[in-house]
């Protein structure tokens, strides 16, 4: 099974999220997810950067209950001394996502 394979367990959450060419460039605020994550890169690419929870303190969280709270509110540069891993998907490559790492 999928899940003995990975070493992740039952899935609870499903969610599909589709770009275009119109697309192209976007970003996503850097932030965290609460559920493991596979992302599958179909065409183009898309960079990653990705940091483990240890560096929640350096990329400045939103307070908890705050309605953005599984986000962060610095952005580069200002999160620069947070160490992270960048990676860019290729077409076909998929990406295993942690929960709670922060992306």
């Amino acid at each position: 099974s999928l899940e003995a394979a990975a070493r992740v367990g039952a899935w609870t959450v499903c969610q599909l999220f589709v770009g275009s060419a119109a697309t192209g460039g976007a970003r996503t605020r850097l932030h965290f997810d609460q559920y493991d994550n596979f992302y599958l890169q179909l065409a183009g690419t898309k960079t990653f950067r990705l940091f483990d929870p240890s560096q929640s303190g350096r990329l400045a969280p939103y307070p908890v209950h705050h309605r953005m709270d599984r986000s962060a509110q610095a952005l580069p540069p200002r999160c620069d001394d947070a160490r992270g891993v960048e990676v860019t998907l290729q077409p076909g490559e998929i990406l295993f996502l942690p929960a709670y790492w922060w992306h």
